[in-house]
């Protein structure tokens, strides 16, 4: 898709310490995404962005892209990353110097997401399973040239 190259590689370079190359690339990415006018998965792309900019020690840049996720997340319904926002609004907490325990709060708040989507993908493939149809056996062939010899 348009520009998931340029920010998967951004996303990488930027692991590996080249801050300001891997900066741009997700950026790049991002723009060649947006122009395309899509809107899924932008909350995917804004996440990147904000623990991009607490690897540099830009907390209040950081703020503003969390803040553009969970309104992207509220307005088109993508709620699969809600584990990851909480994850992330917690370090963001952290680098503000806020208080332990809302720093606590968001990650509890975190893991009881994460939990409560595993239990829903572990119950839709138990219903699967029953749903799916059951695969039929051959009866055998009275006709004797189909019979293995």
């Amino acid at each position: 898709m348009a520009g998931d190259r340029e920010w998967n590689k951004g996303w990488a370079i930027h692991r590996l310490g080249d801050f300001e190359e891997g900066l741009h690339l997700v950026r790049e990415g991002m723009r060649q995404w947006n122009e395309t006018g899509a809107a899924l998965h932008a909350t995917n792309y804004e996440i990147c962005l904000v623990e991009i900019y607490i690897l540099q020690g830009q907390t209040a840049v950081a703020r503003s892209h969390l803040a553009a996720a969970q309104a992207h997340s509220r307005r088109y319904g993508e709620n699969y990353l809600a584990a990851e926002m909480n994850r992330l609004e917690a370090l963001v907490l952290q680098c503000e110097g806020a208080p332990t325990a809302m720093v606590h709060e968001r990650l509890a708040n975190a893991q009881a997401i994460a939990r409560q989507a595993e239990a829903r993908m572990n119950s839709s493939r138990r219903s699967r399973r029953w749903r799916e149809p059951r695969p039929h056996t051959r009866k055998p062939s009275k006709d004797p040239s189909h019979h293995e010899v």
